[in-house]
């Protein structure tokens, strides 16, 4: 059976299904391998959920994590499920936008930035490369990339300046993580927004899918 669908699935990727991935629901072409990998790894982004409890419980008010590669906003509604907050989508790729708009249409507490954050202004064509339900943008392929939106990690915070102080950035965004997070970090410093304390010094708390290290005196973890 299993073979079967799997079959099928190849047959018709774009198919649309709605599945329960780890306890909200999301429609998803059905080519997506996210359910796949909560379904193999009941754990598969809840340090993100752990990390975002935790700053909630020492953090009085309101507070934002803002979601670098949003995708179809499955970790804002993981997230979201289990705590009070604001969460900014950042996602650039016009596929997974649509899917993102649609399963957070709901949430008051969620808004979109429909860009792909860049870490600087060269403004390259870039050709977004789609495989099993993420997307790598690569340059190169002129003219392919007209409806890719982009931004500056640093203008992100002058384009959203209504949210509730930064607490939390999730970036999962194929291996730019590392470049995109200590400029979005920077970023939000210089805008002076108060910052959740870590053991070395204060400064947001940056879960990435890059490293489970820490980047520039931060706490980072794996998604």
């Amino acid at each position: 059976m299993a073979l079967v669908t799997e079959c099928a699935r190849r047959l018709a990727p774009n198919r649309r299904v709605v599945r329960d991935v780890q306890g909200v629901s999301l429609l998803l072409p059905w080519s997506h391998r996210l359910p796949d990998f909560a379904d193999r790894h009941p754990t598969y982004g809840r340090n993100l959920v752990a990390v975002a409890e935790a700053i909630a419980s020492c953090t009085p008010g309101r507070w934002t994590m803002v979601d670098v590669g949003a995708n179809v906003g499955d970790s804002a509604l993981q997230v979201l499920a289990r705590v009070d907050a604001d969460v900014l989508c950042v996602e650039g790729d016009p596929r997974w936008l649509e899917y993102l708009r649609f399963n957070v249409a709901f949430d008051q507490r969620i808004s979109i930035e429909p860009s792909l954050v860049v870490v600087d202004g060269s403004n390259a064509v870039l050709t977004p490369v789609r495989s099993h339900g993420t997307t790598t943008f690569l340059p190169g392929g002129p003219g392919r990339n007209a409806s890719i939106r982009q931004v500056l990690a640093d203008e992100l915070p002058a384009r959203h300046t209504g949210l509730a102080p930064v607490r939390l950035v999730k970036s999962d965004t194929d291996g730019f993580d590392t470049r995109i997070v200590p400029g979005l970090a920077g970023a939000w410093r210089c805008r002076g927004l108060p910052a959740t304390p870590t053991r070395r010094r204060s400064g947001p708390v940056w879960p990435t899918s890059a490293t489970p290290t820490s980047a520039s005196g931060t706490t980072a973890a794996r998604r």
